[in-house]
């Protein structure tokens, strides 16, 4: 609900940023947003856990800047390719291999 006020107020989406602060919570509300799936992805989602803990890291090891969408859709390609498949329809499908 609060979102919904975010918006009309700042007649924009709500940017969420992806640092050492953030948990699986905001990643796959990031996901979610960044790639349109029709089916969302959530903390479970096979996959979801080595994205996270790939980001968390890189952190540990001194990284101080946001990840960058595209480093997400990266390690999204790298650990969750299943959900860029037509089970989980995004903008980002990847063309099957012949």
């Amino acid at each position: 609900m609060t979102i919904d006020y975010t918006k009309k107020i700042l007649k924009r989406p709500v940017q969420v940023a992806i640092t050492d602060k953030s948990g699986t919570a905001g990643l796959v509300y990031k996901i979610n947003e960044l790639l349109e799936l029709e089916k969302k992805v959530d903390k479970f989602t096979p996959g979801m856990r080595e994205v996270y803990e790939s980001i968390h890291r890189q952190f540990l090891d001194g990284r101080t800047t946001a990840i960058s969408e595209d480093e997400i859709i990266s390690l999204v390609m790298e650990f969750m390719p299943h959900i860029l498949s037509c089970r989980y329809p995004s903008k980002y499908d990847v063309p099957p291999k012949e």
